[in-house]
């Protein structure tokens, strides 16, 4: 982690923000968590709550991957029909979910428009499923589709978090050098995105997550107000 006189000396430099969607800009993660949970129990598999935590902030394929490599070596998942059927179950929880913006995440976007600050949303999430989060948050009288400069979502792209592909875009979309953006992150492969392309990092502490798998990031936060409050 680097002290906190540096990471104040960079944001004056700061050009953009670019927000990851799930934990981040909105309290999605326990849905992530749920659906898989649904669909592991429907497999009547024995497993732990921190082996599902562990897929936060990587592709859906990904997890699929593990799920395979973990529980069901010969007998093992279609990747494509199990994706399709996860996501399925992910989507009827967030429709019927009451979503919210995470803790602070409205006074952090006032104050990059005030700051003319460039606002950017980078998500692994599949385009449906982005739509979907954005629609219902827009509900409350901020249209997040024309707040943001660029939505990257992991159908944009060949490889999703921890692959740089995401951030990569997204900075060539804002037409920002990446030195200039700061990447808000909850997850060790998000961090891993962003870092390797070159972003500053802080990273939102998450309930599903050990924090000192976040240690990559240039600060590690409890709220997104201590975030707000160091651009003031």
């Amino acid at each position: 982690m680097k002290d906190i006189k540096k990471i104040l000396q960079n944001l004056t430099l700061i050009k953009a923000v670019i927000l990851d969607m799930d934990g981040v800009l909105v309290d999605s993660e326990p849905y992530h968590v749920q659906s898989f949970k649904i669909m592991m129990d429907e497999l009547k598999l024995n497993y732990e709550d921190s082996f599902v935590h562990s897929f936060i902030g990587h592709s859906i394929e990904s997890n699929i991957e593990s799920i395979n490599e973990h529980y069901m070596q010969g007998c093992e998942l279609n990747l494509s029909e199990a994706v399709a059927y996860r996501d399925a179950l992910y989507l009827d929880l967030i429709k019927q979910a009451d979503l919210q913006p995470m803790p602070g995440i409205v006074k952090l976007i006032e104050t990059c428009r005030m700051k003319d600050i460039s606002l950017a949303l980078a998500s692994s999430s599949i385009q449906e499923q982005v739509e979907v989060i954005l629609a219902k948050l827009s509900s409350n009288g901020w249209n997040l589709n024309t707040i943001f400069t660029s939505i990257v979502t992991g159908d944009d792209v060949k490889k999703r978090k921890p692959s740089p592909d995401i951030y990569q875009k997204s900075v060539l979309n804002l037409n920002i050098p990446a030195h200039q953006c700061l990447a808000i992150e909850d997850s060790p492969a998000g961090v891993q995105s962003a870092k390797s392309t070159g972003l500053h990092c802080i990273a939102l502490k998450s309930a599903f997550i050990d924090s000192n798998k976040l240690k990559g990031a240039d600060l590690l936060i409890d709220n997104i107000n201590e975030i707000v409050k160091l651009f003031e």
